[in-house]
């Protein structure tokens, strides 16, 4: 094993006061956390999956296989993310994604009863939000705050729980009385008209780390093998693992399960 790896950081402002203009970052972390994939396309897919089952005539199994390929394709792309925001910068990568899964999480209103057509729908999305998934977010909200790490990756993980407990509630409300399809316009048009503003403001007030806030030497003789052999990573990372292998099931599945029981799908939505 190696030994822990140390940051050497030396803090230039005080962070303990509401004011500090880092908090604002992070709150706006927060709400563009609501929004993104995860919430959208994944966390509030089981309330779409009982309502295409009778639109279709598809199994619960192949409605669900999309959750299956958006997890994966978001499992593949993350890398490429931090690759690309590393090289380009986040306003190349992160602004042009967001109309462009605003505009893949609307055109799911056309897409026909043909399940190779719906399986490519859902590898396109995620590959078109490459930009929006966690690493930027954590990466802006943490530009400005050297300290207090844990309560601003708190307050920016706070937008998916608010994300995760709202969007069902609303798309629910909706699929009754208009159908699935038109539900889906919602997160569609949010995303255009809330999350590209509150992203255009946060990205630019991510300083130059570098020269304005703090000088890191970080991890300068480990290579990603030393450093993944340390328990820092393993142990994070293994509970990471596990627990959103579980999350991911339970929350996805949870309201087609309640409505199969017979719960209204309004009841379900709201457990």
């Amino acid at each position: 094993m190696n030994k822990p790896f140390e940051t050497t950081r030396v803090r230039l402002v005080d962070e303990t006061t509401w004011r500090y203009r880092g908090w604002e970052v992070a709150g706006d972390s927060m709400i563009t956390w609501m929004f993104r994939p995860s919430t959208v396309a994944i966390l509030s897919f089981g309330a779409f999956i009982h309502p295409i089952e009778m639109d279709s005539g598809w199994t619960r199994t192949q409605v669900a296989i999309a959750i299956t390929i958006v997890c994966y394709v978001a499992m593949l792309i993350l890398p490429l993310q931090g690759y690309l925001v590393d090289k380009f910068g986040p306003r190349k990568v992160i602004l042009p994604c967001i109309p462009l899964f605003s505009v893949s999480i609307g055109m799911t209103y056309f897409i026909p009863p043909i399940p190779a057509v719906y399986y490519v729908a859902w590898l396109v999305t995620p590959t078109l939000a490459i930009g929006l998934f966690a690493g930027f977010h954590l990466r802006a909200a943490s530009s400005r705050l050297d300290r207090e790490f844990g309560m601003v990756f708190g307050v920016t993980n706070a937008g998916i729980g608010l994300g995760s407990a709202f969007l069902p509630l609303v798309l629910s409300s909706m699929i009754n009385p208009h159908g699935w399809r038109f539900a889906y316009t919602t997160p569609a048009v949010t995303i255009s008209l809330i999350t590209f503003p509150v992203a255009l403001l946060l990205i630019l007030k991510i300083p130059n780390v570098k020269s304005e806030k703090f000088s890191t030497n970080l991890l300068a003789n480990l290579t990603f093998n030393g450093i993944a052999e340390t328990l820092q990573f393993m142990i994070p990372s293994g509970a990471s693992l596990l627990l959103r292998i579980v999350k991911t099931a339970l929350a996805v599945h949870k309201i087609p399960l309640l409505i199969h029981a017979g719960v209204s799908r309004e009841h379900a939505a709201v457990a």
